[in-house]
């Protein structure tokens, strides 16, 4: 949890300790640094008594959670992405190179999960991690794991890019990197991401995370992680 979230948090409570709909902003924007879910609901279950007294409570808790160190990583900073392995997915709402809007929560519901990030469209090396994803995704899709690519090119050059090199698996476009910083995958001193693989279970927790794809052989490991993980046979 980054303590500029709790700050804001206090400083807000402050200004409107009255308006429960601003707790409700503040807990919203917490969890996006990697609060975790049960905490989060731990948080609005306070939600009795007076107005003042949930925003203290609310507070309260979230001040101790941090201050005992028992927060989670937060995401967005460089880190071994090891240690995310358990913790929930932050949740994201992109367009697709497919021309519909992803939420991963939505992906979810039908089963698990692989995003895979890449630096830039339009690269060699990328062209070819993707090709690799790509042949491994009906494989995956049979045991209902759904596999997507994302990058933080803009949506207009992702549709081109997606059509000319034949992709199946839909492309999710990042711009603005807000998805991209919470993943960790991109970070202060490293603009566009990494090349990495999540495998997110149905609950929504991170399974996996590849760190060492190789362009030609990325499919064979996306395989080898979820057979792994008993995802597939």
């Amino acid at each position: 949890m980054q303590i500029n979230s709790i700050r804001m948090g206090l400083d807000t409570s402050n200004r409107f300790a009255g308006d429960i709909d601003t707790v409700t902003t503040i807990m919203r924007e917490l969890s996006k640094t990697g609060l975790s879910e049960s905490l989060t609901e731990l948080i609005f279950s306070q939600r009795k008594g007076s107005k003042t007294e949930y925003v203290m409570r609310a507070v309260a808790i979230v001040i101790f959670v941090w201050s005992a160190g028992l927060s989670q990583p937060a995401f967005g900073q460089p880190t071994d992405p090891s240690r995310w392995i358990g913790l929930k997915a932050p949740e994201f709402r992109l367009s697709g190179t497919d021309g519909e809007t992803h939420r991963l929560s939505t992906i979810l519901t039908q089963g698990p999960a692989v995003i895979v990030w890449f630096p830039k469209a339009y690269t060699g090396n990328v062209i070819r991690l993707l090709k690799s994803a790509d042949a491994a995704a009906p494989i995956l899709a049979a045991g209902q794991v759904t596999v997507m690519a994302a990058s933080c090119d803009k949506i207009k050059y992702l549709g081109p890019f997606a059509r000319e090199t034949g992709l199946g698996i839909p492309i999710l476009a990042d711009p603005t990197r807000t998805t991209a910083i919470q993943w960790g995958v991109v970070y202060e001193g490293r603009e566009i991401p990494q090349r990495w693989a999540y495998f997110i279970g149905r609950d929504g927790r991170i399974a996996a995370v590849l760190t060492d794809l190789e362009a030609d052989r990325t499919g064979e490991k996306l395989l080898a992680q979820a057979r792994k993980l008993g995802w597939i046979e």
